[in-house]
């Protein structure tokens, strides 16, 4: 395993885990952050067995062979800025003070 297998490895365990440990519930954060694992493990997978990742699919409009698991990541990654652009909640950086004398 070479270092963009350990990098992949880890992006997707942390990204499982912010959807376990957060119970973040948003469809569009959730749609996002499972394109972009199952594009990483697709990759992960091809780098396993074959020691490369397969390229082959062209579009008319855009130049580069990818394959379906860039794709994957790709559209995971957009959706994933169009989420915290327009529909992350903003939360206070202020602690909040629990008091027990309510």
């Amino acid at each position: 395993m070479d270092f963009c297998d350990y990098y992949n490895s880890y992006g997707c365990t942390f990204l499982f885990y912010v959807i376990i440990k957060k119970k973040i519930t948003n469809k569009l954060f959730l749609t996002s952050v499972t394109l972009i694992i199952g594009g990483g493990i697709g990759n992960l997978i091809d780098r396993l067995f074959r020691g490369f990742v397969v390229d082959y699919l062209q579009l008319s409009f855009f130049p580069p062979v990818c394959n379906f698991a860039d794709y994957c990541i790709t559209i995971g990654a957009v959706l994933m800025v169009v989420f915290v652009l327009f529909f992350s909640d903003k939360k206070d950086d202020k602690p909040k003070r629990i008091d027990s004398d309510e």
